[in-house]
């Protein structure tokens, strides 16, 4: 299920114009699964679990709840539709960290400058409808990885051992067990400008930006002599930083609408922590192979949203 409150308040003073949000938010999923299997039916028209040889046979079954809570709030402020703030906050808590680290606090704020809204800009202006320069800082959470990692698993039916000169079936160690995995987080940092020219027809967006992320959720490798499956920790490290821009053209003629685009841009990923040494490759998904490597040429990792937060 998903439940959501939510509270607003906005208001105007003068030149002065307030819209403040907060709200609650739950989500949880739960599921239950069970199989059989049996193989060797007698015939296609009797392929049904009770038919067939009982010698290859087979049943599972699982159970998993997933429960996400949040309390967050935003704060917007308008100063002569010229000037433009806002303050985002999200506390975050998810059911596949360990008890140690559930919870995130993730703040973000961005401003922008309508400097196309001066008067002093309004009588030169010309052909330029609409010019904006923005910034903006933010910092998000990333808990998109499996569930109860954080917990110790027995391999039940997985060794056997002799007892009273029998065979007996026995359990063995699985993964171990890291309480304090918690949320990976990603830092970004955006300075940025909006043109739109031409009653609108011609637009160009062009923005700069740092990218750092800290804490990538991985499998560390372990010597086989452990004989359990390596916790997932909070290893890795990646910076990305670059610029991008986008060009935009829309018109028509008489009936018919066009509209005709182009876009470029430039990313310099790194890798810039990796505890386990130089190199890192397990075969795995995010993999990481060589510290201070360009990204683009390695297994990528996992990709994190975007802390992007502009006023528009």
């Amino acid at each position: 299920f998903d439940a959501q409150l939510l509270a607003e308040y906005e208001k105007t003073f003068g030149v002065h114009s307030f819209h403040l949000l907060g709200g609650y938010e739950q989500r949880q999923s739960t599921e239950d699964d069970v199989t059989a299997q049996r193989q060797g039916a007698y015939n296609n028209d009797l392929q049904l679990p009770g038919n067939g040889d009982a010698s290859l046979q087979s049943t599972g079954s699982g159970a998993n709840q997933v429960r996400l809570v949040r309390q967050f709030a935003r704060l917007n402020y308008d100063l002569l539709g010229r000037y433009l703030f806002e303050a985002d906050i999200s506390h975050d808590g998810s059911s596949r960290f360990g008890p140690n680290s559930k919870y995130g606090t993730f703040p973000s704020f961005s401003a922008a400058w309508r400097v196309s809204q001066e008067d002093w800009f309004k009588g030169h202006a010309g052909f330029v409808n609409e010019f904006k320069l923005r910034g903006s800082w933010g910092r998000l959470g990333n808990d998109r990885i499996g569930d109860y990692l954080f917990q110790q698993t027995i391999n039940v039916n997985s060794g056997n051992y002799n007892f009273n000169n029998a065979l007996a079936t026995g359990a063995t160690p699985g993964r171990i067990a890291n309480p304090d995995i918690s949320w990976e987080t990603t830092e970004q940092t955006d300075f940025g400008t909006d043109i739109e020219m031409f009653d609108g027809r011609l637009s160009f967006t062009g923005d700069v930006y740092k990218k750092q992320t800290t804490g990538i959720l991985l499998q560390l490798p372990i010597s086989s002599l452990v004989g359990q499956t390596a916790a997932t920790t909070n290893a890795g490290g990646l910076s990305n930083k670059g610029w991008e821009t986008a060009v935009n053209w829309r018109s028509n003629i008489h009936t018919f609408n066009y509209s005709i685009g182009f876009n470029l841009a430039d990313n310099h990923p790194k890798i810039t922590s990796l505890p386990s040494g130089d190199q890192f490759n397990v075969g795995c998904f995010p993999c990481i192979r060589r510290l201070g490597e360009d990204r683009t040429r390695t297994s990528a990792s996992r990709p994190s949203a975007s802390s992007r937060a502009t006023p528009r």
